[in-house]
């Protein structure tokens, strides 16, 4: 059994969509988040594009956002 991806990229064509888009990614990753004692990083890479990761600099629970 493959191992699930901590971290992934999305683009986002139409802002509209952001906030779904955004959730759905996050949503994928809470479940590692949880396991590894870690929170949720999304980073703004760009217009529409965003990276989303469990990184060990966020707090159990907690989503961070920046801009790169």
């Amino acid at each position: 059994m493959q191992q699930p991806s901590s971290n992934l990229h999305i683009t986002i064509d139409d802002p509209g969509m952001l906030d779904t888009s955004l959730s759905r990614a996050e949503a994928k990753l809470i479940p590692l988040a949880q396991g590894s004692g870690n929170g949720i990083l999304i980073t703004r890479k760009g217009a529409g594009r965003y990276t989303i990761e469990v990184s060990t600099s966020v707090p159990r629970g907690l989503t961070y956002q920046i801009i790169d």
